[in-house]
């Protein structure tokens, strides 16, 4: 992206991204952190919607008829926050660090974007999380969740650990809805739902931020572009 790129886009309505993903030519951290994640942040795109659902002539992996899944990925911060680093590069104590943050501000929002969702559809949500395992963030989130919920009463809620709310959405998807994740968890079930949906290409990608002055970002439709005719499979 160019110096001013950002400020290129921010006179505009909306952000139609391409397909950017080919480690072959652009390794996947360029195209993540030179390009995806600096637009996401400069425009506090922290919603990622993702609709999963039965497409008419798609074939599927799985035998579950009629699911309706609504992904929401908070965008801007969690494990994909940046933070960490490298030291002692090329000796045998070399140390990488990554650090996630998770902000009060940060997981009330999503939530708050994810139970509003709820509301319009089928008054149903899953949060997502990993407490027995992440003792700090998770539990936090789970707090944050719990006291979001009660200002939403009409909405059931449930908390789910990530592997099981993946092995759900494989074995019994339409007893899902609206799912709320973090960064991390949001982009993997993200991809599993495109895979129980019929491929990576079939959901589309669009973040949001309720600013008006903001543009809306529809992402990347494939995974990566594809070099010939034949191994483009438009519905």
């Amino acid at each position: 992206m160019p110096e001013d790129g950002i400020e290129q886009l921010r006179s505009h309505d909306a952000i139609l991204l391409g397909a950017v993903d080919w480690p072959e030519r652009v390794p996947d951290e360029v195209s993540l952190h030179g390009l995806l994640l600096p637009i996401r942040k400069a425009f506090d795109l922290y919603a990622n919607i993702r609709p999963h659902r039965v497409l008419a002539g798609v074939e599927r992996p799985i035998r579950a008829q009629g699911f309706d899944l609504l992904c929401i990925r908070e965008n801007t911060e969690g494990e994909y926050c940046g933070a960490g680093g490298r030291v002692h590069r090329g000796t045998p104590h070399e140390t990488a660090v990554e650090t996630a943050i998770f902000t009060r501000r940060g997981v009330e929002r999503i939530l708050r974007f994810g139970f509003k969702q709820a509301r319009r559809r089928s008054r149903r949500l899953a949060s997502v999380s990993k407490i027995n395992a992440q003792r700090h963030s998770m539990v936090f989130r789970d707090e944050v969740m719990a006291e979001v919920a009660l200002d939403y009463p009409d909405v059931e809620a449930r908390r789910y650990p990530v592997d099981a709310v993946a092995a759900r959405m494989v074995m019994a998807p339409q007893t899902l809805d609206v799912i709320v994740a973090s960064n991390l968890f949001g982009d993997i079930l993200t991809g599993l739902g495109a895979a129980i949906q019929g491929g990576w290409a079939s959901p589309p990608r669009p973040t949001s931020t309720p600013i008006a002055a903001c543009p809306r970002c529809s992402s990347r439709s494939t995974a990566r572009p594809p070099t010939s005719p034949a191994r483009a499979r438009p519905i």
